[in-house]
């Protein structure tokens, strides 16, 4: 399979009552919520997707956002910070 960061590939984000477009290499990381996800890409924009993670597992996680846990796929060409203390990431460039 190719490498999708280096494509330019753009992911349709479903949300309530819109699709986000946004370019793959530009989200941070996406984290699970229920039977939805949160998406948070490099400019700062905070989506509620109507996706379930594993969506999004089964469809980037081998070449593009791995799981480091249960409830998180992480870009790891962002530059990520986890807090110990609250047990939540914080990134960007």
């Amino acid at each position: 399979m190719h490498n999708i960061y280096y494509s330019g590939l753009k992911l349709a984000l479903p949300t309530k009552s819109r699709y986000d477009v946004v370019q793959i290499n530009n989200i941070i990381y996406l984290a699970a919520s229920g039977n939805y996800c949160i998406a948070i890409t490099d400019d700062g924009n905070r989506s509620n997707v109507y996706k379930p993670l594993k969506y999004f597992s089964d469809l980037l996680e081998d070449n593009f956002l791995p799981k480091i846990h249960h409830e998180y796929l992480i870009n790891l060409r962002q530059q990520l910070k986890y807090n110990k203390i609250d047990g939540g990431l914080a990134g960007g460039r």
